[in-house]
């Protein structure tokens, strides 16, 4: 490693692990810390007591714990860490001012990444949702340094707070590897369409509903919906009236679970009318599933022309798309795909995420 590494930290905040269980910033930092330290750079991660799946995980000699998100305990911390280190880089796990202002107070560069504007293109009346938003705004044209992890996203960061592009850096993210050993029969009807993570709103799974309940040519068809957390019983309203309460089932379980059903369903199906980048897909298309999803926002930058597209706002279309898939499947290839998902890893991720450090210390990339 560079002599510019020597005595350098970088300190990933106490942010995220407070906030989720698991999820997909939570995996974007275990996984941006983890690469990281194999390429050899110093982390430290600051923690407050937390139920997230992903601390359990890290190196315990990386942890420091502290017993409030209170600029005092946060400045403690840092000021703890820092008596190893000459210089470094605090990289918020989500959006704090407060603790932005404090890692300045130790000459420490400031980075933040932003996953999507999904507060702002959909715009809310719930007052924690507005603090989120308005702390997302604020952090973001403070820091030194601003990660979009998708070029969607960047030209959305751009338009929404008028930040110039120039403080920009896109990293996508990338694919951890699936292993699964476990049967499928217990968990879902053949033959089915697999929907993964969250439903409601902008999710658009209710599209999906629509598109196959109306469809006599597809009435075989079940519906598998991984995550997103227990169907609601509104969702369930529209369920029964849509007569496919035999037809849907709702899964929960690991990684494991989740790549059986990747690999024994007909496609995934991913609606959704806004991403900042969309992981499902990519994890589809590693594991050989074929994917028809939204030509919507970063979905078309990520995927490329390596899968199916529909129009999110059509049911005919993702009823035609279902249809020509299932008709002619040797016009899918699932090789382009996973080709495609090559693309990405975490290692990739982490090494230009590390350029960006370069950058904020040494105005260089």
């Amino acid at each position: 490693m560079s002599e510019k590494f020597d005595r350098f930290v970088v300190i990933f905040g106490p942010e995220i692990w407070s906030l989720q269980q698991n999820g997909g910033v939570s995996r974007y930092c275990y996984e941006l810390i983890r690469n990281l330290q194999n390429l050899g750079i110093e982390a430290r991660v600051l923690q407050t007591k937390n139920s997230n799946d992903y601390t359990r995980k890290l190196d315990p000699n990386t942890v420091h714990k502290i017993k409030s998100h209170r600029k005092k305990d946060v400045k403690d911390a840092i000021a703890s860490v820092m008596q190893n280190f000459d210089r470094g880089i605090y990289h918020a796990t989500y959006y704090s001012l407060g603790n932005l202002k404090v890692a300045k107070e130790f000459n420490l560069k400031t980075v933040v990444t932003v996953h999507d504007l999904i507060g702002d293109i959909f715009p809310t009346r719930i007052k924690w949702y507005q603090r989120r938003n308005l702390e997302q705004e604020r952090t973001s044209k403070v820091c030194d340094e601003l990660i979009a992890v998708s070029h969607n996203t960047k030209n959305d960061i751009k338009r929404f707070y008028g930040i110039n592009g120039n403080k920009i850096t896109v990293t996508h993210l990338g694919v951890s590897e699936m292993k699964s050993n476990k049967s499928i029969s217990k968990f879902a009807e053949i033959p089915f369409v697999l929907h993964v993570g969250k439903r409601n709103g902008y999710k658009n799974f209710a599209l999906t509903l629509e598109a196959i309940a109306e469809c006599e040519a597809l009435k075989y068809l079940n519906i598998v919906a991984f995550g997103g957390g227990e169907i609601t019983e509104e969702e369930m309203v529209y369920i029964t009236e849509a007569k496919m309460k035999s037809r849907v089932k709702h899964i929960t379980g690991d990684d494991e679970i989740l790549s059986y059903l990747y690999q024994s369903a007909i496609a995934l199906i991913y609606p959704s009318t806004y991403e900042g980048f969309g992981i499902p897909p990519l994890e589809a298309m590693r594991l050989n599933c074929p994917v028809i999803a939204s030509n919507s926002s970063s979905i078309p930058e990520i995927c490329g022309d390596s899968i199916m597209y529909f129009d999110c706002t059509s049911t005919e279309s993702l009823q035609v798309a279902i249809l020509q898939l299932i008709k002619n499947p040797g016009h899918y290839s699932t090789e382009k795909a996973r080709s495609q998902s090559l693309n990405y890893s975490w290692e990739k991720t982490a090494k230009e995420t590390l350029d960006v450090y370069l950058n904020a210390i040494f105005g260089e990339k």
